[in-house]
């Protein structure tokens, strides 16, 4: 039988955008690029800003994998932790956002959608490794979520790989806290489950009343979380 947890709110924390700089991260990634690869880095560039432009998220390494030697990628991956070390890769707020949780005695952990060794990667540089980590292939979060509901107790069975306790745990509530829209399809309409939208700035901010679930609440710093909660 999985283990109930003590706590009874389990708080699933987006990486990309949310606790983490992706924006810094992906040009320190860039410019290691130009270091060997001048042409890739500037195409890559392009491509970044042509997918940005258009609301979409943009994988720096995988665009480099399918268009580089997995030589330069590996050698890629020895070398970004290192090129990041001294820059502050986390989004403001987020550093007081953990701490929070930590004093307060929520359980928590990464939630992020990509490919599992450019999450890791991000991780370390970002000096996040400690925290609980599920990558999951499915942007839409809420439906993870819906299915880790139990029927019979209504409650939420979350998985070991994210609680970090290497087992299942039973919670009463989830939160989830991301930037994308699309990460809330599906999130269950239960008393205890909610979402938060990050949003940081207001010229980002538009009117999603149809697309959010009536659950989800907008909000421009992390702070918010821990006030709402």
């Amino acid at each position: 039988m999985p283990e109930k947890s003590n706590n009874n709110v389990f708080i699933a924390l987006d990486l990309d955008r949310t606790l983490f700089n992706t924006a810094t991260y992906a040009d320190t990634y860039i410019d290691l690029v130009a270091q060997s690869n001048p042409d890739l880095a500037d195409r890559t560039r392009k491509a970044q800003i042509a997918a940005e432009s258009v609301g979409e998220s943009f994988y720096v390494r995988r665009y480099i994998s399918q268009n580089a030697s997995d030589e330069l990628v590996h050698n890629l991956d020895d070398k970004i932790v290192a090129a990041c070390e001294g820059t502050d890769l986390l989004n403001p707020g987020a550093s007081e956002l953990l701490a929070y949780l930590d004093q307060r005695g929520y359980n928590y952990g990464i939630l992020t959608y990509g490919e599992r060794t450019s999450q890791e990667l991000k991780l370390r540089a970002g000096h996040l490794e400690s925290i609980p980590l599920l990558v999951t292939s499915n942007p839409s979060k809420g439906l993870l979520i819906a299915g880790w509901r139990d029927q019979d107790s209504d409650e939420f069975m979350v998985p070991g790989e994210l609680t970090g306790l290497g087992r299942a745990a039973l919670f009463s509530g989830v939160r989830l806290v991301d930037d994308r829209a699309r990460s809330f399809v599906g999130l269950p309409d239960h008393n205890f489950v909610r979402g938060y939208h990050y949003q940081p700035t207001s010229t980002m901010i538009t009117d999603l009343s149809d697309i959010l679930p009536k659950n989800v609440k907008t909000i421009q710093a992390l702070s918010e979380v821990g006030d709402s909660e």
